[in-house]
Order: C-alpha cells, then structure tokens, then sequence
C-alpha cells in the first residue's frame, strides 16, 4: 500500500476552502493508495481556522496553524513537506475543486514512468461552483522540459481557458530528492518561486522527467479567492526580476546569455498576438506517448 500526501496552504478563504477539501476527501481513490491531506493554515484571521477544526477528527488530514502570518507559501510548502509522511506528494491551492478522477489518472500515468518523474494535471478558471464547465480532455501527454535558452519551463497553453498547473507535485520523494530545500523563499516576494524549483531540478541525476496528463483536471474558482493579492503590473515586474535572480543562481556563467534571450522571450510575449508567430519556438525533446 502506498500513501499520497497532498500539500494544502490556506490563509482566509473560509468560502472556497471546505469545496476544496471535500472535492478531495470524495475522490475516486485508485486501489493500492491511501490518502494523507496536510494543511497549513497561515494564522488566517477570519472563519478559516474555524473550517479546518471541522476535519480535526479525520484520520486522513493533518493540519498545522501557524502562530504568526509568515505571508510565505514557500515557507508553508517547506513546513507542509516536513509534516508529510506519504510515498507520493502533490501540492495543491486552496481554491481548486478537484474532478473526482483526477488523483486516479495521475497515479495511472505516474506507475508509467520511473519514481524520478512528476505528473502535472490541468486546471480550469471558473466563477462558480455551479456548473462546472466540462475540460476539452485530450489524451497525449506532453512531456515539459525547460528551455535551454531562456530557462522557461515549456509548458504548452492553447489560449483557452484550460491551463496546466505549475506547482511540481505527484510524484515520489525520490524526484525531489537532491534538493536542498523543497522550496527557495525569496524575502522580498515570491512571484513565480515554481520556476526556481523546476530549474533546481532539471540540473539533478539522474535526469527527471516531468509530464502533463490533460486527463487529471482541478477547477480554480478564482473570482472566490481571498487572501495574497498584487497589482498586476508589479506581479509581472517581480516575476521578470525574480527569474533572473533564478538563472544567476541555478545556472551560473550560463545566465549572461540566457537573460538576453529572456528578455526577447517577453518582447515574443508582446508581439504574438500582434503577428500571430513566436520569436523563439517551443522548446521539447520529445512528446510522450
């Protein structure tokens, strides 16, 4: 019997975060795979302590409440890890209603592959529970690699609504393994904090693989979501700067060419919808089939 740990950070979101629970409590678990739920509730000031003490006596959740706001995921990510005793960790929003099959795909794709590979599902934007919208499901999986030129993560999006979730989760211990801590906290902010932890573990051996199964969908109720909020034109500052801060860091004298093509990453990022063509093509080795 092997455990799944799932990795849950909250801070006020009384409304949306009992949905979110119980989507996963309720969930279609595959034989052979028994389920942890670990969340760390971030000294929430308003009903969501009150919510969580609701699951207290369930022998599947383990929760924590900090006893000051340390306004960090990555600080809760790392603390969330430590509590985790699972096989397989999967870290997952508080505001994401989960599809009752997803845990049961990504298990399937993951016995696939070796225990260095990670499975990313997809998820869906929707302003209600009521009437969840039915993802258009494909059934290739795609296989995420980060590009040698820029360091993004190549992680395919079609314009639509559906997008694949960021956050490295479901996948066994010894994916991570290597690493020097789960997550990196950055002081002044942390935009983007995932893609330091995808360039982190592209440069470990053996080499891991990461694949996207289209099948494994959350839904993000984003109109509900309280909590960590910023103006849109200082999130894209900090996430250009934040990025290469993480080139300097995980790449060394790498990174003095790598910033340059960044940079005409988001000139691309401006043009596309302009002239329809990308200025750097996305980067894959391969399609998995």
């Amino acid at each position: 019997m092997e455990k799944l740990s799932i990795l849950m950070n909250s801070y006020n979101r009384h409304d949306i975060v009992r949905p979110a629970i119980d989507s996963i409590l309720s969930s279609n678990m595959p034989g052979g795979l028994e389920l942890e739920l670990v969340i760390i509730d971030d000294h929430s000031n308003e009903k969501t302590w009150n919510v969580l003490k609701s699951y207290m006596n369930d022998p599947r959740i383990r929760i924590h409440r900090n006893d000051k706001n340390v306004g960090s995921g990555s600080i809760n990510w790392n603390r969330s890890f430590k509590m985790a005793t699972g096989d397989i960790i999967m870290v997952t929003a508080d505001d994401m209603v989960w599809d009752p099959d997803c845990i049961r795909y990504m298990y399937e794709t993951l016995k696939k592959h070796d225990r260095y590979t990670c499975v990313l599902g997809i998820y869906v934007n929707t302003d209600s529970l009521e009437n969840l919208p039915p993802p258009k499901l494909k059934t290739k999986e795609w296989r995420v690699d980060i590009h040698p030129l820029t360091g993004m993560p190549s992680i395919p999006t079609d314009g639509t609504n559906e997008h694949v979730t960021r956050n490295l989760s479901f996948a066994y211990r010894e994916f991570f393994e290597g690493l020097d801590e789960f997550f990196h906290h950055f002081p002044v902010n942390g935009m983007r904090e995932e893609t330091d932890q995808y360039m982190r573990i592209m440069t470990l051996e053996p080499r891991r693989k990461i694949v996207v199964d289209y099948r494994a969908v959350r839904y993000h109720v984003h109109n509900r979501t309280g909590g960590y909020r910023m103006n849109i034109r200082r999130y894209k500052k900090w996430t250009r700067k934040n990025h290469r801060t993480f080139l300097r860091r995980n790449f060394g004298w790498k990174a003095a060419y790598m910033i340059p093509f960044f940079q005409i990453y988001l000139v691309q990022k401006w043009f596309r919808d302009l002239i329809g063509k990308n200025l750097i093509e996305p980067y894959q080795k391969k399609s998995c089939n």
